[in-house]
């Protein structure tokens, strides 16, 4: 296979991107015909590639000895852009419904998802530090429209502060890593040249900027503010923020640069991974206490997703292959979980207009395909058997509980995760409550009135996801094979 096709799931949505401004559609048959196609064809795509990736590299650009703009397809990228593929077109038919509501929105939207499904592809197919920097910024600018446009004041600054923030230390670990390490190629099990650990302490604070820059995106403490923001622009931006793209574009890069840049081997037990393993531990509870003290539905879900996010980060973090195929396994999980709790707040918002939990008292009696996939989903998000959830968690406890007998990183990364379980256990049930149980005296009628599922374009997605939220918790084997495939050591090899 030609090594110049990986180009292509990059090119084709910035096309599709630049001809939605520029055509006339038709009525909105047409605009919805050219948008899914498009989506659905970059996908095919991506799937194709991802089966059976080119074994070469491809040099987009050469900027200097060591540094490079290039891509390459290898089983870790191979996943993430299976994820992608599997995912953006329900993100796609679910926006072409909510976004029915405003047809005058409907091009700005799809304008910027296009550019952040191909920044995404870029970011799955990069092949060095550089080129990975590059893609991961790119992406966040895609969708900080999406945000800016309907959020408030306040949003627009939550998520341009650390944006700010993560640039910087991004760019500063991506100077000083070409300048100290020389090639930042993507390498199974790290890049350093024999000489890099002769000034160990530069060398982890390098990674530790880089933790932190790529933390942007996954909101890793202390950048936690843009959930302010993705709780505050419409549901399906809100579902590609903390699901699809970007959340898991942040847990991917960090994966990166820790196993195919420094190595297990060099991070284990030095400071800097110490500091980035108690962060993902701090980062797991606080989103689950944040996530349960708020009242709006979809800013609980936002601060679930850091919580939830910082899982897959810890299992990386244990430098173990076993936990990094657990940490794949729960990024992946999360996206078809959180996607479909999105799709289902944005539905109940358009339906009602209800954004506080106190307000949606009786919802699921109104409500009753949204809230059966909602229960779904949100029991697999707590980690219920046999969910797709419960499967991601279990291989993250198991993974812990196997380093917790050599290191005791493990023993506190398997407290952070139960403790977190216990917090999302609180905080799904607070909603779950609310929707079928509003309390004595309470009109059921009167509330939902005039109150019903949404159509078949958003239903449609909401069930699928649902449905795939216990299908892949039952034979789950095909897809944990999968994963397994992005351990280093096994790569690129054992990709056919």
């Amino acid at each position: 296979m030609d090594d110049r096709v990986l180009l292509l799931p990059i090119l084709l949505p910035a096309l599709a991107a630049a001809a939605l401004p520029l055509r006339r559609f038709k009525g909105r048959t047409g605009f919805c015909a050219f948008a899914g196609g498009a989506v659905l064809s970059n996908s095919a795509l991506l799937l194709y590639l991802a089966a059976r990736p080119p074994v070469g590299t491809l040099t987009l650009l050469r900027l200097s000895h060591d540094l490079s703009l290039a891509l390459r397809l290898d089983g870790a990228g191979a996943a993430f852009a299976a994820l992608l593929a599997c995912l953006c077109p329900f993100v796609a038919l679910y926006g072409l419904g909510y976004m029915s509501r405003t047809p005058h929105r409907d091009k700005p939207f799809f304008v910027c998802f296009a550019l952040a499904y191909g920044a995404a592809a870029g970011v799955a197919l990069a092949a060095n530090l550089t080129t990975l920097c590059l893609f991961c910024q790119l992406l966040i600018l895609a969708v900080l429209p999406i945000t800016r446009r309907e959020g408030q004041r306040i949003a627009e600054v939550a998520f341009s502060l650390p944006l700010g923030w993560g640039v910087f230390c991004t760019l500063l670990s991506l100077a000083f890593a070409t300048a100290f390490i020389g090639n930042v190629d993507f390498v199974p099990g790290g890049c350093l040249p024999a000489d890099a650990l002769r000034k160990p302490d530069l060398l982890y604070l390098i990674y530790l900027l880089g933790f932190l820059g790529f933390g942007l995106e996954t909101a890793v403490l202390p950048l936690r503010g843009w959930p302010v923001a993705s709780a505050e622009a419409p549901a399906p931006a809100s579902a590609l923020l903390n699901a699809v793209a970007v959340a898991n574009a942040g847990v991917f890069a960090i994966i990166r640069l820790t196993w195919y840049v420094f190595g297990p081997d060099a991070l284990n037990g030095s400071w800097a991974h110490l500091a980035a393993f108690a962060l993902a531990c701090v980062t797991t509870v606080y989103g689950a206490c944040m996530a349960l003290s708020s009242q709006r539905l979809k800013l609980r879900l936002a601060w679930s997703t850091i919580g939830q996010l910082a899982y897959a980060l810890l299992g990386a973090l244990l430098l173990t292959p076993s936990g990094l195929s657990a940490g794949m396994t729960q990024m992946a999980a999360h996206a078809l979980i959180k996607a479909n709790l999105y799709f289902c707040a944005g539905a109940i918002l358009c339906q009602s207009g209800r954004r506080f939990l106190f307000d949606m008292r009786g919802w699921g009696f109104g409500m009753p395909a949204t809230f059966l996939a909602f229960l779904l989903s949100a029991l697999a998000l707590v980690g219920l058997p046999p969910m797709a959830g419960f499967i991601a968690k279990w291989r993250l406890g198991v993974a812990a509980a196997s380093a917790a007998a050599s290191s005791p990183i493990g023993f506190f990364g398997l407290a952070a995760m139960l403790t977190s379980a216990l917090l999302t256990t609180f905080y799904v049930l607070q909603v779950l409550c609310v929707a079928v149980m509003p309390g004595r005296g309470f009109n059921l009628r009167a509330a939902n009135y005039g109150i019903t599922d949404p159509g078949p374009a958003m239903l449609i997605p909401i069930g699928l996801l649902a449905a795939s939220a216990l299908l892949l918790g039952l034979w789950a084997d095909p897809v944990l094979g999968f994963f397994e495939r992005a351990v280093p050591g096994t790569l690129p090899e054992a990709i056919p």
